[in-house]
């Protein structure tokens, strides 16, 4: 989970608007895909570690990606985060991407 938070978090905030804050996501949603398929994230305790497990679900901008998260972000998060995964996908699902990612030329990630 460390390394999760890592790449999906640190990035985030130390490139802020620019096209390196989403140079973690690819790899950070591969180690979200592998917790579920291990169980991990299933088998958390804490709401808030799954939520960090999930996170990188919600940084993707692929529609399919969000839309099975739902389920995910509906069963092991607060009634706050799958709002926000709601809004998320909604966002995905008109415009095919993040629009507030645009002046980051964050186009470059667009694959995650």
């Amino acid at each position: 989970m460390a390394l999760v938070l890592l790449l999906d978090q640190f990035p985030r905030h130390r490139w802020r608007g620019q096209v390196k804050a989403f140079s973690g996501d690819s790899q950070a949603l591969s180690l979200s895909i592998k917790a579920e398929e291990q169980g991990w994230i299933q088998d958390e305790p804490e709401r808030a570690k799954r939520q960090f497990w999930l996170m990188p679900r919600l940084h993707s901008e692929q529609l399919d990606v969000h839309t099975h998260a739902l389920l995910l972000f509906e069963r092991w998060t607060d009634p706050r985060t799958f709002g926000l995964a709601q809004h998320y996908w909604q966002l995905i699902s008109t415009h095919g991407h993040f629009p507030h990612r645009d002046g980051a030329g964050a186009k470059t990630y667009s694959s995650n």
